[in-house]
């Protein structure tokens, strides 16, 4: 289970800077992370597509947690504000996940916000950029690192 924010179609992968050395930032960083998630589940399932394993992209929503206290202020106050309106305790966003751990659907890949499986459309699942970023992914870890 990869948990995140699968499916919201926010974010790009930046093929020429994968890795953001260059001109890096904290947004977009969140951003390509959200494609590329989605873009690997799906990879998942096309390379591994004889396997009972089954991969799960989990958006459990606003959970609260101590995520705010390391924002800068006045972020932190606001975050903390609307984590106390809007947010679902870490109790009760772990009940849905748990499961579907134990209840794994049919698909090699599946995405969810709480407990609503979500459709696998749109470029954020296309199987031919989720293959690159898989063949990327791959040569990335048989370089060494500097």
């Amino acid at each position: 289970m990869n948990v995140g924010t699968p499916g919201i179609p926010l974010g790009r992968i930046h093929w020429e800077n994968l890795q953001l050395a260059r001109r890096y930032g904290g947004t977009k960083a969140t951003l390509q992370s959200f494609r590329a998630n989605d873009l690997l589940g799906v990879a998942f399932a096309a390379v591994h597509a004889d396997t009972r394993i089954r991969y799960i992209g989990y958006n459990p929503g606003v959970v609260a947690t101590g995520m705010p206290n390391h924002l800068p202020q006045p972020l932190r106050t606001l975050t903390k504000a609307s984590f106390a309106v809007f947010a679902a305790s870490v109790a009760k966003a772990v009940t849905p996940m748990a499961r579907l751990l134990e209840e794994p659907q049919g698909e090699r890949f599946a995405i969810y916000r709480n407990t609503r499986q979500l459709p696998l459309k749109g470029k954020s699942f296309n199987q031919g950029t989720a293959l690159r970023l898989h063949r990327v992914t791959q040569e990335l870890l048989r370089t060494p690192s500097m």
